[in-house]
């Protein structure tokens, strides 16, 4: 999978779905159409979300992985679907109230 090439097609189709649903004489005889050009984006999110984990976990799996006891004896992780752990602390915690 190439990620930019994915990224082109996704800012593209946005772009185009945007311009339908902004044009009031083309919306009501697309509809079907947006709807569907609509889930074809989500999808290409959808993927791209999951490559572009996927990469983040191959070059640095700690960064996605809760337990870094879960290591095996090569430091390679066992789990393929380790939950965001730090990325979520480090975008999602409260700031500390130290004064």
């Amino acid at each position: 999978m190439n990620p930019g090439l994915l990224s082109f097609w996704m800012a593209n189709a946005s772009e185009m779905l945007n311009f339908f649903k902004r044009d009031s004489d083309v919306l009501p005889s697309c509809l079907p159409s947006q709807n569907l050009l609509a889930e074809a984006i989500q999808l290409a999110f959808n993927f791209l979300v999951d490559y572009m984990q996927a990469e983040l976990g191959h070059m640095m799996p700690a960064f996605l992985n809760p337990k870094p006891d879960e290591a095996d004896q090569d430091g390679k992780y066992q789990s393929t679907q380790a939950k965001p752990h730090l990325l979520y602390h480090l975008l999602f915690a409260p700031p500390s109230t130290s004064s």
